[in-house]
């Protein structure tokens, strides 16, 4: 105690001066319309300023909630596009041809696990069967083909990558008909192949490879890749090309599973046929 009250002695003189410095800005304020005024503005102006650092800091924390809700809003969307339907009557039809069934169902999934640099590599996401995501569904990301899925449990699913040595597709080129295999020869994540497309396709550097109609797995017209390298056999009419892919695998947080609701028709018509 004897020490509080030697501290308080020792600074009497700085105490006493704050004091009467607090006591003369408390009789100012509360007398003088100026003063009062100018000081509410500033108090005003540092509450607003308070306020908009809490709320950016609210709405930068917010940011992985809202992208979420954007991934989810995305799947309806795609679900609802009209390449996501299929046309219910034909041209010829006297019945109204602008009338169009759901074809593609999206579902959004996180990337909880992937890998790129092994010979066979895969992708684990976070939805399963009671998500309706079942094998054999197609998954893309907003850039383009990442694969398909292999299995699945009750609430998580694998991918067969495209950087799988069993994963294979038909790409189409951009502004035509003409399709090649595209697969994955290993090595570089980032390249793929796409091989025996007709010579009549006039493929060339930079030309688009898109999914085409041909796969049972990826809605038509999906981005693969860009084409970076051409390579023909002179003892055949097909090309060869080095692809440079639309989907960075190493940087796949966010993908759409896709499920074809007409497949199981088109499967089961196909294995009619020995030709499929």
């Amino acid at each position: 105690m004897k020490r509080l009250i030697d501290l308080f002695f020792r600074h009497r003189f700085t105490l006493l001066f704050l004091f009467l410095q607090t006591l003369s800005l408390g009789i100012l304020y509360s007398s003088a319309h100026y003063q009062r005024s100018k000081w509410t503005g500033w108090t005003s102006e540092v509450e607003n300023t308070l306020f908009g650092w809490r709320s950016d800091l609210k709405s930068y924390f917010s940011l992985k909630e809202w992208n979420e809700q954007l991934r989810q809003e995305n799947a309806v969307l795609r679900s609802l596009m009209k390449d996501s339907h299929f046309e219910l009557y034909s041209r010829d039809s006297t019945d109204v041809d602008t009338l169009r069934n759901r074809q593609y169902l999206y579902r959004q999934a996180q990337v909880i696990n992937n890998s790129i640099a092994l010979e066979n590599n895969t992708l684990t996401l976070d939805k399963g069967r009671v998500h309706g995501v079942l094998p054999g569904m197609g998954v893309l990301s907003e850039k383009g083909v990442v694969g398909v899925v292999l299995s699945c449990s009750a609430h998580y699913s694998t991918v067969l990558s495209l950087l799988h040595s069993r994963f294979s597709t038909s790409g189409r080129v951009r502004n035509s008909s003409y399709f090649g295999r595209v697969f994955w020869p290993g090595g570089d994540h980032r390249r793929a192949r796409i091989e025996d497309v007709p010579v009549e396709s006039k493929l060339d550097k930079g030309d688009l490879i898109y999914s085409s109609s041909h796969s049972s797995v990826f809605p038509p017209d999906q981005l693969i890749g860009t084409v970076a390298l051409i390579e023909r056999t002179a003892a055949t009419d097909f090309l060869s090309g080095e692809l440079e892919l639309s989907v960075d695998f190493a940087d796949l947080n966010s993908v759409y599973v896709v499920q074809d609701l007409m497949r199981a028709e088109r499967d089961s018509l196909e294995s009619l046929n020995p030709a499929f």
